[in-house]
């Protein structure tokens, strides 16, 4: 952290954390309250989560606009929430604050350097962040449900080039089979945890996530992403958990279990490789997902196990694989976070058991995508527990000639 001088507006940083106790941690404060708090000694031009020393202390980066505002965090503690400036300015600090004798005694320097704050743009910032927290709140209520409604799966037999669905309690994994086949829209499916929310400690990325995605404004869906529900039937879905519990899955990345067929990426080189041989069980989903791909050829496939409360980081896919790409998620749903690369705006949609995910054009190219780490997922007014998770990812790789033989 370094403090700039220079004869334009000075800027300088300083740190504010959360104060740490021994014997018991604070009352968890959102990164909403602690960035009103640091606008109260004036204006800044960047926040960002930081890092987490512990339980009970959480890290923020705070880059004020003038350093007169650095030099009322000296020595500064507002509640939980501890100041620590890059440079010391005590004798300026004193500058700052008008005293009132009329107050009581503990209170005349808060209530001084508030008002020094506020000579320094904190009002306007306090406002700004009341006036996006608005925005936002007035965007989710006016999401439409029926943009995202799901109707029950029909129990009507759907003509399908699937297999048939294999002896379901010839499974090794009777009890994730039994869950496969219970009714999606069933209480008791919706209710159980698979993981303790009281026992989930987010890690500092999914910390990170949250608190970027407060300085950004929810959007609309992009350009090029389209959702199909209902894709698959609960037959054609069976057949698929059926067939993935007899196979062996790869552990290359530390967050979830891949297998990956026809082509190989390497996450280490970011390079292709040989994957395992196209198997036939594909064919089926191979053949309902042509009308998607754009004329394409689908040669790439990967399968990907999570458990809760494994997410995916923010990534874009690499442009060795064509437009578009597509996604089928089985045997439990997750949230999707579309983040503009301006880092300004971003899009939540839902990929729903059974349901088609698509992202083209600007969905594909401008925007990243993360499935945040938790438990369970807001939607339409709810909290939905996450259960185990399997998406088929399926690509089309642009260049083959050099895996002729």
């Amino acid at each position: 952290i370094r403090h700039v001088n220079s004869s334009a507006p000075q800027t300088g940083n300083t740190i504010i954390k959360r104060a740490t106790r021994r014997l018991q941690c604070p009352e968890s404060l959102s990164t909403r309250e602690v960035k009103t708090t640091a606008a109260l000694i004036g204006k800044f031009e960047k926040f960002a989560y930081h890092s987490s020393l512990g339980q009970c202390t959480v890290l923020y980066s705070v880059t004020y606009s003038n350093t007169d505002s650095v030099a009322l965090a000296h020595k500064l503690i507002i509640e939980d929430v501890v100041f620590l400036p890059n440079v010391d300015l005590p004798h300026r600090k004193k500058e700052l604050l008008i005293l009132n004798t009329e107050l009581h005694e503990a209170d005349q320097e808060l209530e001084a350097i508030i008002h020094a704050g506020a000579l320094l743009g904190s009002r306007d910032t306090i406002l700004k962040l009341q006036e996006l927290e608005r925005r936002i709140i007035d965007v989710v209520e006016k999401l439409s449900i029926h943009e995202w409604h799901v109707e029950e799966p029909t129990s009507v037999p759907v003509p399908s080039s699937f297999p048939c669905v294999p002896a379901i309690k010839a499974s090794r994994n009777r009890a994730d089979r039994a869950l496969c086949l219970t009714n999606p829209h069933a209480q008791p499916r919706d209710s159980r945890y698979m993981m303790s929310p009281s026992k989930y400690k987010p890690t500092d990325k999914a910390l990170q996530l949250v608190a970027d995605m407060e300085n950004m404004v929810h959007v609309e869906a992009p350009e090029g992403l389209e959702w199909v529900p209902n894709f698959l039937t609960e037959a054609e879905e069976s057949f698929l958990l059926a067939w993935a519990d007899t196979l062996t899955w790869d552990s290359d990345v530390p967050t979830r279990d891949t297998i990956q067929f026809g082509f190989k990426f390497n996450y280490n080189t970011h390079e292709l490789e040989k994957g395992r041989p196209w198997p036939k069980e594909l064919d089926g989903l191979v053949d309902k997902l042509k009308p998607y791909m754009k004329g394409k050829p689908i040669n790439q496939c990967i399968a990907n196990r999570t458990v809760p409360p494994q997410g995916f980081g923010r990534h874009k896919d690499d442009d060795k694989f064509d437009d578009p790409i597509a996604i089928v998620s089985t045997n439990g749903g997750a949230n999707i976070v579309f983040i503009h690369r301006d880092g300004t705006r971003y899009h939540v949609a839902r990929s729903q058991r059974l349901s088609l995910l698509v992202m083209s054009g600007e969905s594909r190219y401008q925007y990243v995508h993360a499935i945040p780490e938790g438990v369970d997922d807001p939607w339409d007014g709810k909290l939905i527990p996450r259960r185990m998770r399997i998406s088929w990812t399926v690509r089309s790789v642009m260049d083959v000639s050099m895996f002729d033989d």
